[in-house]
């Protein structure tokens, strides 16, 4: 990569605040429907979106007798529909308030016959932000520049000219829509200790 390629975009919290908060809770959405259709994984690794070449996606989930992914199409502005019979639907990523993108999101789903339940409410970072009409397409590009070069620097470390060697269990780039962020895990294989007992070990 030349030094074009490798450079980060300056993404500083006061000048996309507002298309922060805002596409934060469009994704909660989506990813609230991943979690209610996707068969339950350990590590919930069935809950976070997925990075593509356009945005984010949910990847293919059963969603009664058919399939179903949902995209967010930065390029094109639109979260995109589309089930395993072909059907395709798309919202328009404009600026609105995020109730009212609620309320079209939920049309979609009732007229796909997608049969899921959301909780509506916010989710771990996004709880108290007011619902803001704000988002700028502009800089929603440069994030997802960031994060296509973030994964591109990821897939180097571990397919590289040497290989990482993992023993044990890898899981592929994460988009956990909670705290708006990616993540990633490699675990050794070693023998974990006795848990003590108590609650569930994801």
């Amino acid at each position: 990569m030349d030094e074009r390629e490798t450079r980060w975009p300056a993404l500083r919290i006061a000048a996309w605040q507002d298309t922060r908060d805002t596409l934060q809770l469009w994704t909660q959405m989506v990813g609230k429907l991943r979690m209610a259709l996707a068969p339950h994984q350990n590590h919930w690794w069935h809950v976070p979106l997925y990075v593509d070449a356009r945005g984010l996606t949910t990847g293919l989930m059963p969603a009664g007798s058919l399939g179903l992914e949902v995209r967010f199409d930065v390029i094109a502005h639109e979260l995109v529909f589309e089930r395993t019979d072909g059907t395709v639907r798309a919202m328009a990523l404009r600026p609105r308030s995020v109730a009212d993108f609620s309320r079209e999101f939920v049309t979609v789903l009732t007229a796909l016959d997608v049969p899921a339940r959301i909780h509506p409410g916010a989710g771990r970072a996004a709880r108290g932000h007011p619902v803001r009409r704000g988002r700028d397409p502009r800089v929603v590009r440069r994030r997802r520049g960031g994060t296509l070069l973030a994964l591109a620097h990821h897939d180097r470390a571990d397919h590289g000219p040497v290989p990482r060697r993992v023993g044990g269990q890898g899981q592929p780039v994460h988009f956990f829509w909670g705290a708006f962020d990616l993540a990633t895990s490699r675990f050794s294989g070693r023998p974990a200790p006795q848990h003590p007992g108590g609650g569930p070990v994801a």
